[in-house]
């Protein structure tokens, strides 16, 4: 992509003084028409299996808590400091949809 925007696929937009919203109650800062382009990319499968390597870390870290008596790596009060900090984000910034268990 041309960072310029002079390759006609992303043209740069002049600033303008629209409202934020169509008539319809939609945004209307979604109307930019944006080429995509598609790429597949083979994996290792170290890469592949990121997620269960990074699980399997946390479970053989609390079972070594549990059973031999080591020190946790991630502390009960850093995941209350996480959490006071993601629900301070989510106070100033309120998600505009909300998902229920079933």
């Amino acid at each position: 992509m041309d960072p310029a925007g002079t390759d006609g696929e992303c043209p740069l937009l002049a600033p303008d003084h629209k409202p934020l919203y169509r008539p319809d109650g939609g945004p209307a800062c979604c109307a930019n028409h944006i080429g995509w382009h598609g790429e597949t990319v083979a994996l290792d499968a170290d890469v592949m299996n990121a997620f269960g390597k990074c699980s399997s870390g946390f479970y053989h870290d609390l079972y070594g808590h549990i059973v031999n008596g080591r020190e946790l790596f991630m502390k009960p009060v850093h995941v209350k400091a996480e959490m006071a900090i993601l629900n301070e984000i989510e106070r100033q910034s309120p998600p505009t949809q909300r998902f229920e268990r079933p």
